[in-house]
């Protein structure tokens, strides 16, 4: 599943969620619209949208160690942290990875 995430009120492509695993939600947000709410909002409805059409019993998301930001984002989206690992960056650089899973309410 490929989710692209525009702005409402000017249709401005923001980012993407890549659909490589589809059980796993990823996201990339210009630095211009940190702090707006905007990435919360995509993702609670990216994991509707899995949870209610596709019915998924789970959705994965991870963050390196040091962003902040998307830990606060994962967290308000009600995942629950699973497991450290560590995982290489585009750079070629080692990080530190926290993984989280959400459980579909309904397939409880």
């Amino acid at each position: 599943m490929i989710c692209v995430v525009f702005l409402r009120s000017t249709a401005f492509y923001t980012g993407k969620a890549p659909g490589t695993y589809p059980k796993i939600i990823g996201y990339v947000l210009s630095k211009d619209y940190w702090g707006r709410g905007l990435m919360p909002e995509a993702v609670n409805r990216v994991i509707r949208f899995c949870f209610e059409n596709e019915k998924y019993d789970y959705l994965m998301c991870s963050h390196f160690v040091v962003n902040h930001q998307s830990k606060r984002v994962i967290e308000k989206s009600g995942f629950r942290f699973v497991k450290e690992n560590i995982r290489i960056a585009q750079n070629g650089e080692e990080h530190i990875s926290l993984y989280y899973m959400l459980d579909n309410p309904d397939k409880r």
